[in-house]
């Protein structure tokens, strides 16, 4: 999967339902939508809950059948920490659509679901390297704490909203920020939302230690 606007992941009723019925330790996402399935912000109240160190989530692993209890760990202190969606205290997974005006805060899961990294996409030229942010804005704001993607058998992403950027020529996917209240003073003027993904290392004790944002979908080969 080499294109960030194939992420988007439809979940069947059966997978929801056995995500309402997951129990969790630290944080419930007791619901997942499905890519069909459409909240405004006058339907739904919107509000975010911060993913801690430590804290567990049920998430999917690309060719697994039932969630998993995967433990989040941030392998640097100033990594951003991953959103969830709330509606009426419950945890949403709303997929990047490109071009929908939505309501966003940046680091929101966007599919629970793990794939495998395979690699940069071929479509890159030997010259560009993938580059891994502690920020969800990316180099917007600074290059601290960048470095380059290392390649290895057990590397995993997952797609999340980062501010908009792009590894090639044209212009990446993007939603159009809809929202009041979500932006922080540190991310600037944001007016698009980017489909990215967050890296990180997945541990045979279903650890996931995030290394940081990947902030073009696009730039990696997920499968």
């Amino acid at each position: 999967m080499s294109e960030g606007t194939d992420l988007d992941k439809k979940i069947s009723r059966r997978d929801f339902l056995k995500m309402l019925g997951m129990s969790v330790s630290a944080v419930a996402v007791s619901q997942v939508l499905s890519a069909c399935e459409r909240f405004t912000p006058e339907e739904m109240k919107i509000t975010y809950k911060e993913i801690k160190n430590g804290d567990s989530l049920p998430l999917y692993i690309r060719g697994q059948e039932k969630p998993a209890n995967i433990n989040i760990q941030y392998a640097f202190p100033d990594v951003d920490p991953l959103q969830i969606r709330q509606k009426d205290g419950k945890g949403v997974a709303l997929p990047f659509k490109n071009g929908e005006e939505r309501v966003r805060f940046l680091g929101e899961i966007g599919d629970p679901t793990l794939y495998k990294v395979t690699g940069k996409n071929p479509e890159l030229s030997d010259e560009i390297t993938v580059g891994v942010y502690p920020k969800v804005t990316g180099n917007l704001i600074s290059l601290d704490g960048r470095h380059n993607l290392e390649f290895h058998d057990n590397l995993y992403a997952m797609p999340v909203i980062v501010a908009n950027q792009s590894y090639f020529e044209d212009q990446a996917p993007s939603e159009i920020n809809k929202g009041e209240g979500y932006k922080r003073s540190d991310w600037k003027d944001v007016g698009h939302f980017g489909n990215g993904l967050i890296v990180g290392t997945l541990g045979e004790d279903d650890r996931f230690r995030i290394s940081g944002y990947v902030c073009d979908a696009r730039a990696l080969v997920l499968k």
